[in-house]
């Protein structure tokens, strides 16, 4: 798997009061034609500009801020201050007003706020910047607007801030140019290309922009378009070993239940429309109602694009995992299993939040929010635990251990750290609680993993919690090497609140379903929950080895006359073996498994069903049948005369496909007469022509290991099916 660089951000968050952090992400990538060929990245930091060691953001007084590295040659020399005045006699059109900026800062987080242009008293294509950096300007620069009013020229060097002793300039690092934004009067959107530049100082930075920030005028502003993940879905995390990750952002959530994609900006006046594309059929999902509801299978899907517009026309889109620094990257949904069936690593984990924007990196320092020894100076009481909030799935949640990602470490090598699982309840008032700790975990400190970079400096600390002790119903501790969760439950991490132990939890912003934080604290001698302010903040505590398994069949019931008779149905769990429990199959169903294959390439189990004859004075009968499988269960019906009623029986589609030792088998009803094979990203790989019998074996030898989309046709009617090879 090809290696690129990984950007890690360094971030200090201050405050006097207990407000929510600021946040900070890295990114990651997967290649456009092959999901499989993901391109990783690896932590490399100080190699790329983005993770330039040096980079230091200046405190301000009295306003929250993040402090980078010093240093005096990241500051670049400010250009001469000459104007070029022209004499023109207008300004463009919508140039003159409030204009919102929008941006993604180098140390974590979006930078947002209102910006206000006017026009010079003297010279008229000379423009004034009020708030030209949110949050890091209290003095207006200027700009001069071209012949052809299309670009506007800052000249690096003006006083952007100044407070006291505090004084920072418009500043380009390493560049003497102007700063130049291109301007449509059209969209009203004025657009700096220019990666890194801010408000520098001689001691760092105020506030340092990274990747392309826009200006929109506000009266041309497009309504937002924003949503959150369906109930219980999880995201595609990092490789606890290396932190790498990917680019490409992938969801997981449960299969065969209806999805609720929930719009969380509606507005008056707006319309909202819903496109998501089925990676199997190749339909397109749409909707135009606020938000999006799908009934799922076991299948994967682009993650859906909504799209909003207002009653001026002016319209935005989003895509969930494709925002920030991750703009325009590939998202994927996957409806069952894991993000493995895709082509990422299995070492990846997953967790609440949506790597999109990277990390928060939190350091130490005076008011610095961390823990540890002492606490931090958000709070008079000691934190006594660190919670991180999963939603209650909609189907069997399955984990293997849980990964705590750290930024600040230290702590005396014998003290011990526990991580516990707890079911979360609610009290009384409707308040969050602790309710009966599930299972618990402990390691030393001496078991943390540091993160080292290509000059094997540390840059991060990974703690990995596995082999989970729970309680049987003897009181007898019992090691779990996995878990199984169908209930909201809390993370909770324990052991720094003593004596030598600071630690920084990383962390970034993601909406919870529900509405809820999805990070939470306890302090000393309360039995209270209590969470930040904002409540988009998750700490990365992330489940290693997640995934929503299933069984699928390639038929959900038996129909059989008086007679009776025998019966073959195939069954493909993932991601365990299958297995049934004979005391609730009544004794007129006989089960038997007569094939199973479990390998790195094949993966299924074939039923023999035998079916006794009806007795005389029955009219029908009908029985389910369970199977079940690590984390999941499957029901199908035999049914004797009696049909089936809709809330018993799933209409199955017709054709199925599976591996076997020659290839590909493919079964499908005699009036289909073509199939083409497509890999997982889209891409041609053979048109075949089937055989009346009903029964074709594809040959596949030549083919990579992966999934395939087969597509069978004819009679005027098509079916699409998957197959991993």
């Amino acid at each position: 798997m090809k290696k690129i660089l990984l950007y890690l951000f360094i971030l200090a968050v201050v405050s006097t009061s207990a407000e929510a952090n600021k946040r900070k992400r890295f990114t990651n990538n997967v290649n456009s034609e092959s999901i499989g060929n993901a391109e990783q990245r690896t932590s490399k930091v100080i190699v790329t500009k983005n993770s330039n060691p040096e980079f230091k953001k200046v405190q301000l007084s009295k306003q929250l801020q993040r402090v980078r590295f010093q240093s005096e040659s990241l500051v670049a020399k400010p250009a001469s201050l000459t104007e070029e005045i022209k004499s023109i006699t207008s300004l463009p059109d919508n140039l003159l007003d409030t204009f919102n900026c929008k941006g993604i800062s180098y140390f974590g987080g979006r930078v947002t706020g209102e910006t206000v242009i006017t026009v010079d008293a003297t010279y008229p294509n000379k423009v004034w910047f009020d708030n030209f950096v949110p949050g890091a300007s209290n003095r207006k620069v200027y700009g001069i607007v071209s012949d052809d009013q299309k670009k506007i020229s800052l000249p690096q060097g003006q006083v952007i801030y100044k407070e006291g002793l505090n004084t920072s300039e418009l500043t380009i690092y390493n560049s003497s140019d102007d700063l130049v934004g291109e301007f449509n009067s059209t969209t009203g959107v004025i657009t700096f290309t220019t990666d890194l530049w801010g408000a520098g100082s001689s001691d760092g930075w105020f506030e340092l922009f990274t990747g392309n920030v826009t200006y929109t005028n506000t009266e041309m502003l497009p309504p937002t378009a924003s949503y959150i993940q369906p109930q219980g879905g999880i995201f595609l995390g990092l490789d606890p070993d290396t932190w790498g990750s990917y680019n490409a952002s992938c969801i997981v959530n449960s299969p065969f239940v209806t999805w609720n994609w929930k719009n969380t900006s509606i507005e008056e006046g707006v319309s909202y429309k819903w496109s998501c594309a089925d990676s199997l059929s190749g339909d397109s999902i749409m909707s135009d109602i606020d938000s999006l509801m799908m009934d799922v299978e076991d299948s994967f899907y682009g993650t859906p694009v909504l799209n909003a517009t207002n009653q001026k026309g002016y319209s935005s889109s989003y895509i969930l995992g494709a925002d920030y620094v991750l703009k325009n990257s590939p998202s994927y949904t996957m409806a069952g299993g894991d993000g493995v069936y895709l082509g990422f690593d299995v070492a990846n984990d997953y967790g609440c939040a949506n790597l999109d924007n990277g990390f928060t990196l939190l350091s130490a320092g005076a008011n610095a929010y961390y823990f540890g020894t002492g606490a931090s100076n958000f709070s008079d009481a000691n934190y006594e635990s660190l919670l991180v909030y999963y939603e209650e799935p909609l189907s069997t949640l399955y984990f293997e251990g849980v990964n705590v990602y750290l930024y600040v470490f230290d702590a005396p090598s014998e003290t011990p750290f526990t991580m516990n699982i707890v079911l979360k309840e609610k009290n009384a008032e409707g308040n969050s609680m602790k309710g009966k700790v599930i299972a618990s975990s402990t390691i030393k400190a001496k078991d943390v993993l540091p993160i080292k970079n290509s000059f094997n400096e540390t840059v991060g600390y990974t703690m990995k919690f596995t082999e989970f002790q729970e309680k049987d119903e003897d009181g007898f501790s019992v090691i779990k090497e996995s878990m199984e969760m169908d209930k909201a439950f809390f993370l909770e991490l324990t052991g720094f609140n003593v004596d030598g132990v600071s630690m920084a939890v990383c962390t970034e912003e993601i909406n919870p379903s529900d509405g809820d934080s999805r990070s939470c604290f306890m302090v000393k001698d309360d039995s209270s929950i209590y969470s930040w302010n904002d409540n988009r903040q998750t700490m990365y505590m992330n489940l290693a080895g997640a995934a929503y398994s299933y069984i699928s069949l390639d038929k959900e019931a038996i129909f059989d006359s008086r007679e009776g008779g025998t019966y073959e149905l195939k069954a493909f769990p993932f991601f365990d073996t299958l297995y049934y429990d004979q005391t609730w199959i009544p004794d007129w169903i006989h089960v038997n498994v007569t094939d199973q294959v479990y390998n790195d390439s094949l993966w299924y189990a074939t039923l023999s069903v035998t079916v006794d004859p009806l007795p005389d004075g029955l009219t029908g009968r009908s029985a389910p049948v369970f199977l079940h499988t690590v984390g999941a269960s499957k029901t199908f019906y035999v049914n004797q005369v009696w049909p089936v009623s809709n809330n018993e029986n799933t209409v199955k589609k017709s054709a199925f496909a599976y591996k076997n030792a020659n290839g590909i088998e493919v079964k499908y009803p005699n009036d289909f007469n073509t199939l083409t094979v497509y890999s997982a990203s889209g891409a041609f790989i053979g048109k075949y022509n089937l055989p009346e019998t009903g029964n074709y074996q594809l040959p596949c030898s030549g083919m990579a290991n992966g999934l395939y989309i087969l597509k069978l046709e004819g009679n005027q009617r098509s079916e699409s099916i998957k197959v991993v090879k």
